[in-house]
């Protein structure tokens, strides 16, 4: 691995002055299946991503897919993903980690003073990467090229004028980016772009997260602890999980912890029914038993009974 960072990312420190909210710029090559990866994470900026050899897998809360040479991703501000599952193949792996001081879904982002595309044209592409909701693209041509300055940049021992090799090939990958997603928005295109507003997509990226990593089931979450991680007052998140769900936050919250409960019963049908409504985040069986039923139909002993009975059948 080789990268360039500022603040706790790992690599060669820069100067303070010298690229000033480019957090990390760099790359791993691994030559052959590693036994580590980057497990679900986040980063505080704009991260996009390019594979350069190899394969790797890749993922968000939504979204799942093995990346292959010249797959470029794109990870909002806070973005849950990792890299690898849990290990990571042998590829070439870069990145790019802006910093745009973004700790609510309501601020605005802040580019560093070193970009130099036109105000109109920045406030586009930051609108077209904030509705963004496709993580993984094909890098055209010009990018390829860039994303290879770039890694030469990085690579070489000699030393003269990297940074500005650097500011100058990321300036003109961005200016390339917004002409992408431009054309990726045109009608009969395949590459949709999200058009939900900032805090609706703020609320969509945290039920994301429930619903695909089970373990976050299991806290006690209070609509208070919810709204504030999502940097809401309650009425607000409220509202929002209202447009996206048709439910209120503590019904919806149910439902994702019942469907939870459902594949555990399908894939290990032997589990006793307090240990499943533990795992799922409730805190009494009984309480279990009428949110299952009132969801599905059905109590869970008599749902796990047939999960019993089909699991012997097969």
């Amino acid at each position: 691995m080789k990268a360039f960072t500022h603040g706790h990312y790992p690599g060669v420190r820069m100067p303070r002055h010298i690229l000033p909210g480019l957090l990390s710029v760099g790359y791993w090559n691994a030559e052959r299946k590693q036994d580590w990866g980057l497990d679900w994470h986040r980063n505080e900026g704009l991260e996009l991503s390019f594979l350069r050899s190899g394969a790797v897998e890749f993922a968000t809360a939504s979204h799942s897919q093995t990346l292959l040479p010249h797959n470029m991703t794109i990870c909002g501000p806070w973005q849950l993903h990792r890299v690898g599952t849990p290990f990571v193949d042998a590829g070439t792996f870069m990145w790019l980690i802006f910093d745009q001081k973004i700790h609510s879904a309501d601020q605005q982002w802040s580019w560093p003073h070193w970009i130099v595309l036109t105000k109109q044209d920045l406030d586009e592409l930051t609108r077209l990467l904030l509705y963004n909701s496709q993580p993984v693209y094909l890098a055209n041509s010009k990018m390829v090229n860039c994303w290879e300055q770039l890694f030469h940049a990085v690579q070489s021992v000699k030393e003269e004028s990297r940074f500005s090799r650097i500011a100058v090939t990321v300036n003109e990958l961005l200016l390339l980016l917004l002409t992408f997603l431009r054309d990726a928005k045109k009608p009969g295109k395949d590459t949709a772009v999200s058009v939900l507003p900032p805090a609706l997509h703020t609320v969509k990226l945290f039920w994301d997260d429930l619903k695909s990593i089970p373990h976050l089931l299991e806290k006690e979450w209070s609509v208070k602890e919810m709204a504030q991680l999502c940097s809401m007052s309650e009425s607000h998140f409220t509202q929002c999980c209202r447009k996206l769900t048709n439910m209120s936050p503590s019904h919806f919250l149910n439902h994702c912890r019942i469907q939870h409960a459902l594949s555990i019963m399908e894939r290990d049908p032997q589990r006793s029914i307090m240990d499943i409504a533990l795992d799922c985040g409730f805190t009494t069986s009984q309480y279990f038993a009428t949110v299952f039923k009132k969801i599905t139909g059905k109590t869970p002993s008599s749902y796990s009974n047939a999960s019993r009975k089909g699991t012997a059948a097969d």
